[in-house]
Parts: C-alpha cells; sequence; structure tokens
C-alpha cells in the first residue's frame, strides 16, 4: 500500500476538505501534500496524525487499509 495515495484517498472522501483535516492534525496543507506524495511516512508521523484524531497508529492504518478496500483501490490511481 502506498501511505500517501491511501492518505490522500481517506482525506479527499473521509473529510469535508483538507482544511479541516490539517487544522484536526495541525499540519500545513503544504506538508499534507508531501504525505500525498510520499509511498512511506514515517512511523512517528502516523502516530502523531492518529494521536491527534484520537486514535492509535493500528486504527488509522486499518481506516486506510479499510478505505482503500471500499472504494476499489482508488488510493493506487490517486
Amino acid at each position: 500500500m502506498h501511505i500517501g495515495k491511501a492518505l490522500k484517498a481517506y482525506v479527499e472522501n473521509g473529510w469535508r476538505n483538507k482544511s479541516d483535516f490539517c487544522r484536526t492534525v495541525e499540519i500545513s496543507p503544504q506538508l499534507l501534500n508531501q504525505y500525498f506524495k510520499s509511498a512511506d511516512v514515517r512511523r512517528s508521523t502516523l502516530a502523531s496524525i492518529a494521536g491527534k484524531m484520537g486514535m492509535d497508529v493500528a486504527a488509522l492504518m486499518a481506516a486506510l487499509k479499510q478505505h482503500e478496500v471500499n472504494n476499489g483501490r482508488e488510493a493506487d490511481q490517486a
């Protein structure tokens, strides 16, 4: 799974807009776009994002994977 593409699909389909997601996880839109392009995002980064969303890394990864499965692997095409 390309983490950046899965994250992009998750944000675009699961959040009202990217700005809301960025405010929630306290990152800039520019940094979010960098994550979207990255096949590998550090575990510490994912832990920070997950924590600010009120979940752990495993739950975030499960959400990304579930989103990928439910959307016909849209994340691979993003």
